[in-house]
């Protein structure tokens, strides 16, 4: 998602540099693991001000999620991008991985999804600002917080939903721990004003190859939801 588009669209520049790279960030301690990391930043090398707050923005994430940022290096790029590469410790007896689920348990969700959908409407000029910045506050939020409440719950087997969707995901767990998954879409959370969008055909082409990966793999539903999972 470009940073220039978001700043046109929603004219809130200071805002969302800050915001935005709380996206990029959303590491933090997702399995319960102590970070300390480098920094790989790719910027516009003309906006100066654009990579100053950037980087002030990943401090603050930084210390708020406990890691140090020990290093980094700039890359010049046409689009502006920011991530942390990561190093740290995990105790084997509390290790969440995409491999260890187990029949009978319960699908949990910590945020809604349809960030593509959103985030296709901003690029093509078709997003409310509301819709907007409703969905970057939500994608800003940190799983820090999940993350504990998860790790001490005794929990063994997660993913994060990122560019393969929630159905994508799913069917790394499936593969890894031997299980089939069930799920009620209706019951699925979705972001506040992406449906609408979807029903206006806003969707990221990935979404199309990722329904193509698992369509073999599912029953009882249709092409829609499909593309909205």
């Amino acid at each position: 998602l470009s940073l220039v588009e978001l700043r046109q669209r929603l004219q809130a520049e200071d805002v969302l540099l800050v915001q935005v790279q709380r996206i990029e960030v959303a590491v933090d301690r997702l399995l319960g693991i102590v970070l300390v990391g480098g920094v790989n930043l790719a910027e516009l090398p003309e906006d100066g001000h654009c990579l100053a707050e950037r980087q002030a923005g990943g401090h603050e994430v930084a210390q708020d999620c406990g890691f140090v940022v020990a290093g980094g290096h700039t890359v010049d790029d046409p689009e502006p991008k920011y991530g942390f590469a990561v190093t740290g410790l995990v105790d084997p007896e509390r290790l969440v991985t995409n491999a260890a689920a187990r029949p009978g348990q319960v699908l949990v969700l910590t945020k809604p999804i349809g960030t593509g959908v959103i985030a296709t409407a901003i690029k093509q000029g078709g997003c409310p600002d509301g819709v907007a910045r409703s969905a970057i506050e939500t994608m800003a939020m940190l799983n820090r917080d999940a993350a504990q409440v998860m790790v001490a719950a005794g929990v063994r087997a997660a993913t994060d939903v990122t560019g393969f969707g929630l159905l994508g995901h799913l069917s790394e767990i499936a593969d890894g721990s031997g299980v089939g998954i069930e799920i009620d879409v209706h019951a699925v959370p979705v972001l506040f004003g992406a449906r609408e969008l979807l029903a206006q055909g806003f969707y990221p082409g990935g979404s199309v190859r990722n329904r193509e990966a698992v369509a073999s793999r599912l029953t009882g539903i249709d092409d829609e939801e499909t593309i909205r999972l």
